[in-house]
């Protein structure tokens, strides 16, 4: 597992995301990234809504050089714990998405 952590200028930890390296089921798909959860209210609220996970995931992609996966909100919790939005998880996961640092698992 490997994370992107946010801190404070202070050094406080806001929260981190975090990406696992998954295997395809097939042999012609190579393995790819999923992003496994995000939490940035380790201090609380005030800190959501300003671009802080946006910016982590960039320099995810700017590191890696790939986007990663995420399972669809369906509701189901998969066996490797993907795919269970809460809070605004949904909407931030959509959102990039739609910006493209985020590609939605087939």
């Amino acid at each position: 597992m490997y994370s992107v952590e946010a801190f404070t200028e202070e050094g406080e930890r806001i929260g981190e995301l975090s990406f696992s390296q998954a295997e395809s089921d097939d042999q012609y798909t190579a393995p790819y990234w999923r992003f496994m959860w995000a939490h940035l209210d380790f201090l609380g609220d005030k800190f959501k809504k300003q671009g802080i996970g946006r910016a982590a995931l960039e320099m995810w992609h700017e590191c890696s050089r790939e986007k990663a996966v995420v399972a669809r909100n369906d509701g189901i919790t998969r066996e490797d714990g993907s795919s269970h939005l809460t809070g605004d998880a949904p909407g931030f996961v959509d959102r990039m998405v739609q910006e493209g640092l985020l590609l939605y698992e087939n």
